[in-house]
Protein backbone atom coordinates (compact mmCIF):
# COMPACT_ATOMS: atom_id res chain seq x y z
CA UNK A 1 0.00 0.00 0.00
CA UNK A 2 1.28 3.46 -0.94
CA UNK A 3 0.17 6.49 1.06
CA UNK A 4 0.50 10.21 0.34
CA UNK A 5 2.16 11.53 3.49
CA UNK A 6 2.62 15.08 2.26
CA UNK A 7 1.27 17.08 -0.69
CA UNK A 8 1.78 20.59 -2.09
CA UNK A 9 -0.68 23.34 -1.20
CA UNK A 10 -3.99 23.36 -3.07
CA UNK A 11 -2.58 26.36 -4.99
CA UNK A 12 1.20 26.29 -5.10
CA UNK A 13 4.14 27.87 -6.96
CA UNK A 14 6.38 25.84 -9.23
CA UNK A 15 9.58 27.84 -8.60
CA UNK A 16 9.26 27.15 -4.85
CA UNK A 17 9.81 23.44 -5.64
CA UNK A 18 6.83 21.82 -3.90
CA UNK A 19 6.99 18.05 -3.43
CA UNK A 20 4.84 15.00 -2.75
CA UNK A 21 6.02 12.57 -0.09
CA UNK A 22 4.87 8.98 -0.61
CA UNK A 23 5.29 6.09 1.80
CA UNK A 24 5.01 2.36 1.10
CA UNK A 25 3.69 -0.22 3.57
CA UNK A 26 5.19 -2.74 3.81
CA UNK A 27 8.57 -1.80 2.36
CA UNK A 28 9.86 -4.17 -0.33
CA UNK A 29 13.38 -4.81 -1.52
CA UNK A 30 13.99 -3.92 -5.16
CA UNK A 31 10.56 -2.31 -5.73
CA UNK A 32 10.54 1.15 -7.29
CA UNK A 33 7.88 3.83 -7.53
CA UNK A 34 6.45 4.78 -10.96
CA UNK A 35 4.86 8.24 -11.26
CA UNK A 36 3.58 10.60 -13.92
CA UNK A 37 1.52 13.79 -13.95
CA UNK A 38 -1.66 14.59 -15.84
CA UNK A 39 -1.72 18.29 -16.73
CA UNK A 40 -4.97 20.09 -17.53
CA UNK A 41 -5.06 23.52 -19.15
CA UNK A 42 -7.82 26.12 -18.66
CA UNK A 43 -9.34 25.21 -22.03
CA UNK A 44 -9.82 21.62 -20.80
CA UNK A 45 -7.08 20.01 -22.87
CA UNK A 46 -4.77 17.53 -21.10
CA UNK A 47 -1.29 16.10 -21.53
CA UNK A 48 0.70 13.48 -19.62
CA UNK A 49 4.31 13.72 -18.58
CA UNK A 50 6.58 10.74 -19.30
CA UNK A 51 6.62 8.06 -16.63
CA UNK A 52 9.36 8.59 -14.04
CA UNK A 53 10.98 5.93 -11.82
CA UNK A 54 12.05 6.64 -8.22
CA UNK A 55 14.00 4.49 -5.76
CA UNK A 56 12.54 4.16 -2.28
CA UNK A 57 14.77 5.51 0.51
CA UNK A 58 13.79 3.27 3.35
CA UNK A 59 10.10 3.15 2.48
CA UNK A 60 9.57 6.78 1.38
CA UNK A 61 9.98 8.77 -1.84
CA UNK A 62 9.89 12.52 -2.47
CA UNK A 63 8.47 13.46 -5.87
CA UNK A 64 9.15 17.03 -7.00
CA UNK A 65 6.77 18.90 -9.31
CA UNK A 66 9.68 20.76 -10.94
CA UNK A 67 9.16 18.91 -14.22
CA UNK A 68 5.84 20.73 -14.62
CA UNK A 69 7.56 24.08 -15.20
CA UNK A 70 8.15 22.85 -18.76
CA UNK A 71 4.42 22.43 -19.33
CA UNK A 72 3.34 26.03 -18.88
CA UNK A 73 2.33 27.80 -22.05
CA UNK A 74 4.05 31.13 -22.85
CA UNK A 75 2.85 34.10 -20.81
CA UNK A 76 -0.20 36.06 -21.98
CA UNK A 77 1.07 39.08 -23.91
CA UNK A 78 -0.76 42.41 -23.47
CA UNK A 79 -2.50 43.54 -26.63
CA UNK A 80 -1.81 47.01 -27.93
CA UNK A 81 -5.53 47.63 -28.50
CA UNK A 82 -6.62 46.78 -24.96
CA UNK A 83 -8.29 49.58 -23.07
CA UNK A 84 -9.82 49.40 -19.61
CA UNK A 85 -11.24 45.98 -20.43
CA UNK A 86 -10.65 42.82 -18.37
CA UNK A 87 -8.31 40.45 -20.23
CA UNK A 88 -8.42 36.97 -18.71
CA UNK A 89 -4.97 35.48 -18.08
CA UNK A 90 -4.97 31.95 -19.49
CA UNK A 91 -1.39 30.73 -19.13
CA UNK A 92 -0.40 31.59 -15.57
CA UNK A 93 -1.74 28.41 -13.96
CA UNK A 94 -2.25 24.73 -14.71
CA UNK A 95 -4.11 21.98 -12.87
CA UNK A 96 -2.45 18.64 -12.32
CA UNK A 97 -2.89 15.18 -10.80
CA UNK A 98 -0.15 12.81 -9.60
CA UNK A 99 -0.57 9.21 -10.80
CA UNK A 100 1.55 6.69 -8.89
CA UNK A 101 2.10 2.96 -8.40
CA UNK A 102 4.76 0.28 -7.81
CA UNK A 103 7.06 -0.83 -10.59
CA UNK A 104 6.32 -4.51 -9.93
CA UNK A 105 2.62 -3.93 -10.72
CA UNK A 106 1.65 -5.62 -7.47
CA UNK A 107 -0.61 -2.66 -6.77
CA UNK A 108 -2.77 -0.79 -9.25
CA UNK A 109 -2.07 2.87 -9.97
CA UNK A 110 -3.66 5.47 -7.73
CA UNK A 111 -4.28 9.17 -8.24
CA UNK A 112 -3.92 12.17 -6.00
CA UNK A 113 -6.48 14.90 -5.84
CA UNK A 114 -6.35 17.87 -8.24
CA UNK A 115 -3.89 20.66 -7.46
CA UNK A 116 -3.21 24.03 -9.06
CA UNK A 117 0.25 25.27 -9.91
CA UNK A 118 1.26 28.90 -10.55
CA UNK A 119 4.11 29.72 -12.94
CA UNK A 120 6.19 31.75 -10.48
CA UNK A 121 7.37 31.95 -6.89
CA UNK A 122 6.80 33.54 -3.51
CA UNK A 123 9.50 34.66 -1.11
CA UNK A 124 10.41 31.68 1.04
CA UNK A 125 9.16 33.02 4.37
CA UNK A 126 5.70 33.59 2.86
CA UNK A 127 5.57 30.39 0.82
CA UNK A 128 6.01 28.21 3.91
CA UNK A 129 2.46 29.16 4.91
CA UNK A 130 1.10 29.85 1.40
CA UNK A 131 0.55 33.57 2.07
CA UNK A 132 1.02 36.20 -0.67
CA UNK A 133 4.12 38.34 -0.27
CA UNK A 134 2.42 41.52 -1.46
CA UNK A 135 -0.10 43.75 0.33
CA UNK A 136 -3.65 42.48 -0.18
CA UNK A 137 -6.97 43.83 1.01
CA UNK A 138 -7.15 40.73 3.22
CA UNK A 139 -4.30 38.46 4.28
CA UNK A 140 -5.46 34.88 3.79
CA UNK A 141 -3.88 31.78 2.28
CA UNK A 142 -4.40 31.26 -1.44
CA UNK A 143 -6.43 28.10 -1.05
CA UNK A 144 -8.60 29.75 1.62
CA UNK A 145 -9.42 32.92 -0.30
CA UNK A 146 -13.04 33.05 -1.44
CA UNK A 147 -13.33 36.67 -2.55
CA UNK A 148 -11.72 39.15 -4.94
CA UNK A 149 -8.25 40.55 -4.41
CA UNK A 150 -5.17 42.20 -5.90
CA UNK A 151 -2.75 39.73 -7.47
CA UNK A 152 1.02 40.00 -7.70
CA UNK A 153 1.26 43.70 -6.78
CA UNK A 154 0.69 45.77 -3.67
CA UNK A 155 -2.73 47.20 -2.94
CA UNK A 156 -3.12 50.93 -2.19
CA UNK A 157 0.12 51.65 -4.03
CA UNK A 158 1.19 55.03 -5.41
CA UNK A 159 3.53 54.96 -8.40
CA UNK A 160 5.14 57.49 -10.71
CA UNK A 161 4.01 56.89 -14.28
CA UNK A 162 5.28 58.44 -17.48
CA UNK A 163 2.75 59.72 -19.98
CA UNK A 164 2.48 57.28 -22.87
CA UNK A 165 3.79 54.31 -20.85
CA UNK A 166 1.32 51.45 -20.48
CA UNK A 167 0.37 50.36 -16.96
CA UNK A 168 -1.32 47.19 -15.76
CA UNK A 169 -3.20 45.95 -12.72
CA UNK A 170 -3.93 42.29 -11.97
CA UNK A 171 -7.01 41.21 -10.04
CA UNK A 172 -7.98 37.68 -9.06
CA UNK A 173 -11.53 36.40 -8.60
CA UNK A 174 -11.42 33.32 -6.35
CA UNK A 175 -15.21 32.97 -6.41
CA UNK A 176 -17.03 30.31 -8.44
CA UNK A 177 -19.28 32.98 -9.96
CA UNK A 178 -18.57 36.12 -11.99
CA UNK A 179 -18.18 39.42 -10.17
CA UNK A 180 -18.75 43.02 -11.28
CA UNK A 181 -16.40 45.53 -9.66
CA UNK A 182 -17.51 49.09 -9.00
CA UNK A 183 -14.91 51.31 -10.70
CA UNK A 184 -14.23 54.92 -9.69
CA UNK A 185 -11.73 57.44 -11.09
CA UNK A 186 -10.60 60.50 -9.14
CA UNK A 187 -8.65 62.86 -11.43
CA UNK A 188 -6.68 65.69 -9.84
CA UNK A 189 -5.61 68.56 -12.10
CA UNK A 190 -2.67 70.89 -11.74
CA UNK A 191 -4.98 73.76 -10.77
CA UNK A 192 -6.13 71.80 -7.70
CA UNK A 193 -9.56 70.70 -8.97
CA UNK A 194 -10.69 67.07 -8.77
CA UNK A 195 -13.10 65.39 -11.18
CA UNK A 196 -14.90 62.04 -10.93
CA UNK A 197 -15.84 60.82 -14.44
CA UNK A 198 -19.00 58.74 -14.63
CA UNK A 199 -18.80 55.21 -16.05
CA UNK A 200 -22.19 55.76 -17.68
CA UNK A 201 -20.91 58.81 -19.58
CA UNK A 202 -17.78 57.20 -21.04
CA UNK A 203 -18.08 53.78 -22.71
CA UNK A 204 -14.29 53.28 -22.53
CA UNK A 205 -14.48 53.46 -18.72
CA UNK A 206 -16.87 50.92 -17.31
CA UNK A 207 -17.32 48.55 -14.39
CA UNK A 208 -15.11 45.52 -15.14
CA UNK A 209 -16.67 42.05 -14.91
CA UNK A 210 -14.41 39.26 -13.66
CA UNK A 211 -15.30 35.71 -14.78
CA UNK A 212 -15.41 33.00 -12.14
CA UNK A 213 -12.09 31.59 -10.89
CA UNK A 214 -10.03 33.93 -13.07
CA UNK A 215 -7.08 36.29 -13.06
CA UNK A 216 -7.62 39.39 -15.20
CA UNK A 217 -5.31 42.08 -16.49
CA UNK A 218 -6.64 45.63 -16.54
CA UNK A 219 -4.80 48.30 -18.48
CA UNK A 220 -4.73 51.35 -16.22
CA UNK A 221 -2.58 54.04 -17.86
CA UNK A 222 -4.34 57.30 -18.70
CA UNK A 223 -4.78 56.38 -22.38
CA UNK A 224 -6.72 53.23 -21.42
CA UNK A 225 -9.68 55.29 -20.16
CA UNK A 226 -10.32 57.02 -23.48
CA UNK A 227 -12.10 60.36 -23.40
CA UNK A 228 -12.78 59.99 -19.68
CA UNK A 229 -9.25 61.21 -19.10
CA UNK A 230 -6.98 61.62 -22.14
CA UNK A 231 -8.46 64.69 -23.83
CA UNK A 232 -6.79 66.90 -21.21
CA UNK A 233 -4.02 64.58 -20.06
CA UNK A 234 -1.36 67.31 -20.07
CA UNK A 235 -3.23 69.15 -17.31
CA UNK A 236 -3.52 66.10 -15.03
CA UNK A 237 -1.31 65.88 -11.95
CA UNK A 238 -2.45 62.46 -10.78
CA UNK A 239 -5.40 60.08 -10.80
CA UNK A 240 -6.62 57.27 -8.55
CA UNK A 241 -8.44 54.15 -9.69
CA UNK A 242 -10.61 52.37 -7.12
CA UNK A 243 -12.24 48.97 -7.61
CA UNK A 244 -14.75 48.00 -4.92
CA UNK A 245 -16.57 44.78 -4.13
CA UNK A 246 -18.12 43.28 -1.01
CA UNK A 247 -16.84 45.97 1.34
CA UNK A 248 -13.20 45.84 0.17
CA UNK A 249 -11.43 48.21 -2.18
CA UNK A 250 -8.45 47.87 -4.50
CA UNK A 251 -6.76 51.18 -5.31
CA UNK A 252 -3.88 52.40 -7.39
CA UNK A 253 -2.71 56.04 -7.65
CA UNK A 254 -0.67 57.25 -10.63
CA UNK A 255 1.37 60.47 -10.46
CA UNK A 256 2.04 61.52 -14.05
CA UNK A 257 5.41 62.71 -15.31
CA UNK A 258 6.75 63.65 -18.71
CA UNK A 259 8.77 60.92 -20.42
CA UNK A 260 12.51 61.65 -20.14
CA UNK A 261 14.65 62.07 -23.23
CA UNK A 262 15.96 58.84 -24.74
CA UNK A 263 13.67 56.72 -22.58
CA UNK A 264 12.14 53.43 -23.64
CA UNK A 265 9.89 51.12 -21.74
CA UNK A 266 9.79 47.39 -21.58
CA UNK A 267 7.20 44.86 -20.62
CA UNK A 268 8.94 42.59 -18.16
CA UNK A 269 7.85 39.45 -16.36
CA UNK A 270 7.41 39.67 -12.62
CA UNK A 271 7.83 36.73 -10.26
CA UNK A 272 4.43 35.35 -11.31
CA UNK A 273 5.25 35.57 -15.04
CA UNK A 274 2.81 38.44 -15.51
CA UNK A 275 3.84 41.44 -17.58
CA UNK A 276 4.53 44.81 -15.97
CA UNK A 277 6.03 47.98 -17.45
CA UNK A 278 9.43 49.43 -16.60
CA UNK A 279 11.11 52.53 -18.05
CA UNK A 280 14.80 52.35 -19.07
CA UNK A 281 17.19 54.74 -20.78
CA UNK A 282 19.30 53.70 -23.76
CA UNK A 283 22.73 55.32 -23.55
CA UNK A 284 24.80 53.40 -26.12
CA UNK A 285 24.52 51.08 -29.11
CA UNK A 286 27.38 48.87 -30.27
CA UNK A 287 27.81 46.72 -33.36
CA UNK A 288 29.46 43.42 -32.50
CA UNK A 289 31.12 41.63 -35.41
CA UNK A 290 32.20 38.01 -35.36
CA UNK A 291 34.43 36.74 -38.16
CA UNK A 292 37.92 35.90 -39.37
CA UNK A 293 40.68 38.33 -40.39
CA UNK A 294 43.00 37.28 -43.22
CA UNK A 295 46.00 38.99 -44.88
CA UNK A 296 46.91 38.39 -48.53
CA UNK A 297 49.31 40.50 -50.61
CA UNK A 298 49.44 43.08 -47.82
CA UNK A 299 45.66 43.56 -47.98
CA UNK A 300 43.40 42.75 -45.07
CA UNK A 301 40.02 41.13 -45.57
CA UNK A 302 37.37 39.92 -43.17
CA UNK A 303 35.10 36.95 -43.49
CA UNK A 304 32.17 38.22 -41.40
CA UNK A 305 30.10 35.36 -40.02
CA UNK A 306 27.75 37.25 -37.73
CA UNK A 307 26.82 40.76 -36.59
CA UNK A 308 24.51 41.93 -33.84
CA UNK A 309 23.59 45.13 -32.08
CA UNK A 310 24.22 45.34 -28.34
CA UNK A 311 22.42 48.08 -26.39
CA UNK A 312 23.50 49.53 -23.06
CA UNK A 313 20.68 50.74 -20.82
CA UNK A 314 20.36 52.38 -17.42
CA UNK A 315 17.48 52.37 -14.99
CA UNK A 316 17.93 55.79 -13.45
CA UNK A 317 17.75 56.01 -9.65
CA UNK A 318 15.05 53.59 -8.54
CA UNK A 319 13.99 51.97 -5.29
CA UNK A 320 15.61 48.71 -4.26
CA UNK A 321 12.23 47.02 -4.75
CA UNK A 322 12.05 48.24 -8.37
CA UNK A 323 15.60 47.09 -9.07
CA UNK A 324 14.90 43.70 -7.53
CA UNK A 325 11.83 43.36 -9.74
CA UNK A 326 13.88 44.16 -12.83
CA UNK A 327 16.57 41.70 -11.75
CA UNK A 328 14.01 38.91 -11.55
CA UNK A 329 12.57 39.84 -14.94
CA UNK A 330 15.88 39.91 -16.80
CA UNK A 331 16.53 36.35 -15.68
CA UNK A 332 13.42 35.22 -17.56
CA UNK A 333 12.59 34.75 -21.22
CA UNK A 334 9.99 36.78 -23.05
CA UNK A 335 10.76 40.35 -21.92
CA UNK A 336 10.15 42.93 -24.62
CA UNK A 337 10.70 46.56 -25.46
CA UNK A 338 7.50 48.00 -26.84
CA UNK A 339 6.63 50.85 -29.16
CA UNK A 340 2.87 50.94 -29.61
CA UNK A 341 1.86 47.99 -31.75
CA UNK A 342 5.43 46.67 -32.11
CA UNK A 343 7.46 44.57 -29.68
CA UNK A 344 11.18 43.78 -29.67
CA UNK A 345 11.89 40.63 -27.67
CA UNK A 346 15.15 41.13 -25.80
CA UNK A 347 17.74 38.99 -24.03
CA UNK A 348 20.06 40.32 -21.35
CA UNK A 349 23.79 39.94 -22.04
CA UNK A 350 25.17 37.78 -19.18
CA UNK A 351 27.56 39.43 -16.76
CA UNK A 352 26.61 43.02 -17.62
CA UNK A 353 24.35 43.79 -14.62
CA UNK A 354 26.22 46.50 -12.69
CA UNK A 355 25.21 48.89 -9.90
CA UNK A 356 26.66 52.26 -10.94
CA UNK A 357 25.12 54.59 -8.35
CA UNK A 358 23.66 54.29 -4.86
CA UNK A 359 22.06 57.03 -2.79
CA UNK A 360 20.39 56.12 0.50
CA UNK A 361 17.67 53.64 -0.51
CA UNK A 362 17.92 54.36 -4.26
CA UNK A 363 19.98 52.42 -6.79
CA UNK A 364 20.90 52.86 -10.45
CA UNK A 365 21.78 49.82 -12.53
CA UNK A 366 23.36 49.48 -15.96
CA UNK A 367 23.00 46.40 -18.16
CA UNK A 368 23.28 45.33 -21.79
CA UNK A 369 20.71 43.62 -23.95
CA UNK A 370 20.23 42.52 -27.52
CA UNK A 371 17.11 42.27 -29.64
CA UNK A 372 16.10 38.67 -30.33
CA UNK A 373 13.02 39.10 -32.47
CA UNK A 374 10.63 41.82 -33.60
CA UNK A 375 6.93 41.28 -34.17
CA UNK A 376 3.58 43.02 -34.08
CA UNK A 377 1.50 43.00 -30.93
CA UNK A 378 -1.55 41.26 -32.31
CA UNK A 379 -5.14 41.85 -31.32
CA UNK A 380 -7.35 38.99 -30.27
CA UNK A 381 -6.81 35.79 -28.37
CA UNK A 382 -3.49 34.04 -28.91
CA UNK A 383 -3.51 30.27 -28.61
CA UNK A 384 -0.06 28.77 -28.19
CA UNK A 385 0.37 25.11 -29.09
CA UNK A 386 4.10 24.98 -29.64
CA UNK A 387 7.62 25.39 -28.39
CA UNK A 388 8.71 28.92 -27.51
CA UNK A 389 12.25 29.91 -26.67
CA UNK A 390 11.07 33.51 -26.21
CA UNK A 391 8.61 33.43 -23.38
CA UNK A 392 8.77 30.09 -21.68
CA UNK A 393 9.86 26.49 -21.90
CA UNK A 394 6.64 25.01 -23.24
CA UNK A 395 7.55 21.77 -24.97
CA UNK A 396 4.33 20.25 -26.31
CA UNK A 397 3.54 20.75 -30.01
CA UNK A 398 5.29 22.84 -32.60
CA UNK A 399 3.40 25.92 -33.72
CA UNK A 400 1.40 28.93 -32.59
CA UNK A 401 -1.90 30.12 -34.03
CA UNK A 402 -3.25 33.64 -33.76
CA UNK A 403 -6.99 34.29 -34.02
CA UNK A 404 -7.02 34.38 -37.81
CA UNK A 405 -5.81 32.02 -40.50
CA UNK A 406 -2.19 32.96 -39.77
CA UNK A 407 0.12 30.30 -38.37
CA UNK A 408 3.57 31.41 -37.29
CA UNK A 409 6.57 29.53 -35.97
CA UNK A 410 7.54 30.85 -32.52
CA UNK A 411 10.87 29.06 -32.27
CA UNK A 412 14.04 31.11 -32.80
Amino acid sequence: MIQLRHTPFAIDFVENHPVFELQRWPSAEGVQLCVKFRVTYPDGSTVYTPEMIYDYHGNTVNVSVDVLKHYFKPADIPNFQDGFVPRVICNNEISYVLIYGDSDNSHRSAESGTFKLVNGFLSQYRWVNNYPDWICSQLVRFYENTGVDIYGQDNNETIYAYRGCEQYLYVRNYKSSSVELNATLAIQYKDGTTVFPSTSAFPEFNNPILPAKSIVRLRTDAEAFGNAIVYNIKDILQYTLSLSYDGRTITRTYILQESPFNSRYLLMKNKLNLYESFVIFNIKKELIVNGERTVQDYHESYNVSDTENIFTARTGLRTEEDIALLGVALGKKGNMLVDGQWADYIAMVPGTWTIIDQREDLLEVEFQYKVVKREAREAGYREINGTSDLSGEFVVGAHARIESDTVMDVRI
